[in-house]
């Protein structure tokens, strides 16, 4: 009874923090047209408390991240890599646990001693988490204090996300309110602040008809994409400051929210001659907002800072590993060029996995980017060495660059696996853990030191399965958690052929 007590009380703080933040940035927004001379102050005030806002589990995971590449003794390591694997993967573990006392709305409830041990479990699960928060952040102030600023929020002034920005770049940042939206423009020499009146739910009503045109149907077939609901968008976030824009050609983006599932490239600056585009002709006359600029999402705004101060590597540094067409035979990954099948590399359609697309061009697609980077410093794991056995510890450690091309899945979509996963090399017979499936809790458990992670299969940036689950907070989230830096995914299902061009052509 005190604990839950205690967790009701903390969700309400949080729940309460969330809505203090909101309230002062609607008085900020009613102040700064009558203070003009205050401007400048009143939308750095503003911002910092976006900051604060967008802090959270990806923040978390790249601080776990940061922390692998600590030297730690070995007990503290696995104390505080249990600790944030259990913060950053709460809605898997939950899911988990209450699917043990789930049962039909007809049958029995579950009996007492069932429920004892999944009370027991969650409140040893609480203990580990949300009550052990201070103790963990006040270990990493002490044993790595160059990046215990992640550990907890930090609102840096305008002026330092500024003097990051080269010429030529800008940072676009929205924030979310159940009755407004806010949107930052912020370039080396200006920024700007705006506020939209309109209510997160009709944001959320406007996202989801965009996202509907973007998503196939049963048997593949696209339907039309809604091009007035992607003019809208564009009308809410970018009208506003397209002058603070002028002169800029690349974008890091932060969607907070709903938001966060709209990649902005996708959106159309100009009025479209169709509201529903279908042919490629009407798609050709559409002006989409990447035509414009070049777009980086950022997952949390409180990361710009540190994602712009990491060293790059050089070209001999960038050993590359690729991991490609898993359900392929040794013979058919040698042989010769494939054709473009444009096969929907997913949706299960209730198939057996075996029974999914060979993804063949994915072998092409990892040659290519061994081409890249030069063969001598290229790995490849194709078709039966794709195996998950290789995925354990750190073998992944000392690769720049990693990338997979396979079929992705979200929570619940493939059966018993409630949490997002990849496919590597099937071994259904299998009774440990390498069944061919990679899940976000195993990818978590992984060690790797890899500036850019590109997951080349479906719907790689969704969330974790909660309901309004924040976007990237799904396998995105299990391998900032383990040591990447930047990934590049998907908000979508995509096709084999597009995968090859977008990944190696980027």
């Amino acid at each position: 009874a005190q604990a839950q007590t205690q967790f009701v009380a903390d969700a309400r703080e949080q729940l309460f923090f969330q809505y203090k933040i909101d309230s002062s940035l609607h008085a900020l927004a009613e102040l700064s047209p009558t203070m003009p001379r205050s401007a400048s102050e009143i939308t750095d005030t503003a911002f910092r408390l976006a900051q604060m806002r967008s802090y959270g589990r990806l923040t978390l995971a790249t601080l776990a991240g940061e922390l692998s590449r600590t030297r730690l003794d070995p007990q503290a390591r696995v104390s505080v890599e249990r600790y944030f694997s259990l913060a950053t993967q709460t809605a898997v573990w939950l899911r988990a646990l209450l699917g043990t006392l789930r049962v039909p709305a007809d049958a029995a409830l579950p009996d007492g001693e069932t429920l004892w041990k999944a009370f027991f479990t969650l409140d040893v699960f609480y203990n580990e988490t949300s009550r052990e928060f201070e103790r963990y952040a006040a270990f990493v102030r002490q044993k790595a204090p160059g990046i215990a600023d992640l550990a907890t929020p930090h609102p840096l002034a305008l002026r330092d996300f500024q003097r990051r920005l080269r010429p030529g770049e800008a940072i676009v940042a929205t924030l979310v309110t159940p009755l407004d939206l806010y949107v930052w423009a912020i370039t080396s020499d200006k920024a700007v602040m705006t506020r939209r009146r309109v209510t997160e739910r009709e944001l959320r009503a406007k996202i989801q008809r965009l996202r509907a045109g973007l998503t196939p149907g049963n048997g593949g077939a696209m339907p039309p994409f809604d091009a007035a609901a992607a003019h809208e968008l564009y009308r809410l976030v970018f009208e506003p400051v397209a002058k603070t824009l002028q002169g800029v050609t690349e974008v890091s983006w932060y969607g907070h929210g709903p938001l966060g599932a709209v990649p902005p490239a996708v959106l159309v600056s100009t009025p479209p001659a169709k509201p529903l585009l279908r042919t490629p002709a009407e798609f050709n006359q559409a002006a989409f907002l990447v035509d414009r600029y070049a777009f980086a999402a950022l997952a949390d705004l409180s990361l710009f800072a540190w994602h712009r101060d990491q060293p790059r590597l050089s070209r001999s540094e960038q050993r590359f590993l690729g991991v490609a067409a898993p359900l392929l035979t040794s013979d058919e990954v040698a042989g010769g060029p494939r054709s473009r099948s444009y096969e929907l590399a997913g949706g299960l359609d209730g198939k057996a996995l075996s029974a999914l697309p060979k993804l063949a061009e994915s072998v092409d697609e990892m040659r290519g980017l061994a081409g890249i980077v030069g063969e001598a410093n290229a790995t490849l794991w194709l078709g039966p060495a794709a195996s998950e056995q290789r995925f354990v510890g750190d073998a992944l450690r000392g690769y720049g660059l990693i990338a997979l091309a396979t079929h992705g899945f979200l929570p619940g979509e493939v059966r018993d696996v409630p949490e997002p996963s990849l496919m590597l090399a099937l071994a259904p017979e299998r009774q440990d853990r390498f069944d061919g499936l990679l899940t976000s809790r195993e990818i978590a458990s992984l060690q790797l030191d890899a500036p850019l992670v590109i997951l080349s299969a479906c719907n790689t940036a969704s969330a974790d399965g909660r309901p309004r689950g924040e976007t990237f907070t799904g396998l995105t989230q299990a391998f900032f958690n383990v040591g990447a830096r930047s990934l590049m995914v998907s908000h979508w299902p995509v096709m084999s052929g597009a995968a090859v061009q977008l990944s190696v052509g980027t």
